[in-house]
Order: structure tokens, then C-alpha cells, then sequence
């Protein structure tokens, strides 16, 4: 066993055929529905995999919808983009995805960003990095955002024995 599925959740927005709600409001909720399906907050999170796809109407939305479900906790928390990596997998993605953060998980290794040169800025809570590093990592969020609205967000815990 190399981790638990311990949270999910599914919304949709409708608020584009293409693009994503640009407040991140409902992004925002699909995380906080699937942290409160794993009975946990964002303070146990210790790594997110963002949906990332390099555009900027996308990585603006997830980043204010991750600054919105961080306020009032002072944790800093890793994030990358496994499409940074390997490109978006469209229909695969969120697979492909779940199974870098569980070798990520395994390996307590963090999955870096190797082309990251210019982030959009970001709070001093979210963290980034285009190297690799050991990152120990209980609790991970993963998200997806797809077309016409459709939200998705798991929260993946690293499996120990005894738990």
C-alpha cells in the first residue's frame, strides 16, 4: 500500500465553455469539500499538485483560490504542476497526476518545476521551486480543472504501517 484515498470532491461552475472562474471561488470549494471529506484542513496539507497549466487565466485562478483556502493558517505549503513536466495529459491527466504524487509520497522526494522562471507572484505562504528536494509528505491535495467548469480535488495520505 502506498497511500489512502481519504478525500474527494466534484463541483462544477459553469462559468465558461474554456475558461475557469477567474475569482477561484469555485475552485476553492471542491478543495475545501474534499478536505472536509478526509476530515482534515489545509494545516495537515503538506503538498498540493496543482492543476498548473502554464496559462495565465489558469495558474492566476488556482493560485487566489489556494491563497483563499490558506487564509488563517501561517503553514507554508509546497506546490508544482506535474504538467510542467509532461505536458497536459488532457483526459489522463488527473491519473497521471495521483500517481507522481504518490511516488512523490514514496520517495519523500518534493516533483519539482524544472522550467519555472517567472512565477506569478504569489503569497509568502505558497512555496515553489524548480529543483527537487526531500520533502516528507503526509497529506497531499491534488486538483483538476477542466473544461466547461468541471472541478475535481483528491486528498491522498501517505500510508504507514500501524495506521
Amino acid at each position: 500500500i502506498y497511500c489512502e484515498l481519504v478525500g474527494y470532491s466534484l463541483g462544477n461552475d459553469a462559468y465558461h465553455i474554456v475558461s475557469p472562474e477567474p475569482s477561484g471561488k469555485s475552485a476553492c470549494n471542491v478543495m475545501r469539500h474534499a478536505l472536509d471529506d478526509a476530515h482534515i484542513t489545509i494545516s495537515d496539507i503538506d503538498y498540493i499538485n496543482a492543476h498548473g497549466t502554464g496559462t495565465i487565466l489558469n495558474d492566476s485562478m488556482e493560485l487566489k483560490a489556494i491563497e483563499r483556502l490558506m487564509a488563517g493558517t501561517d503553514k507554508k505549503i509546497w506546490i508544482s504542476s506535474t504538467k510542467s513536466i509532461i505536458g497536459h495529459c488532457m483526459g489522463a491527466a488527473g491519473a497521471i497526476e495521483i500517481a507522481s504524487v504518490v511516488l512523490s509520497m514514496n520517495h519523500k522526494k518534493y516533483l519539482p518545476m524544472p522550467n519555472l522562471k517567472n512565477p506569478i507572484e504569489h503569497s509568502d505562504k505558497i512555496c515553489m521551486s524548480s529543483e527537487t528536494f526531500p520533502l516528507e509528505i503526509n497529506y497531499a491535495l491534488s486538483n483538476n480543472f477542466a473544461f466547461a467548469g468541471n472541478n475535481s480535488a483528491l486528498v491522498l495520505k501517505n500510508f504507514k504501517d500501524g495506521d
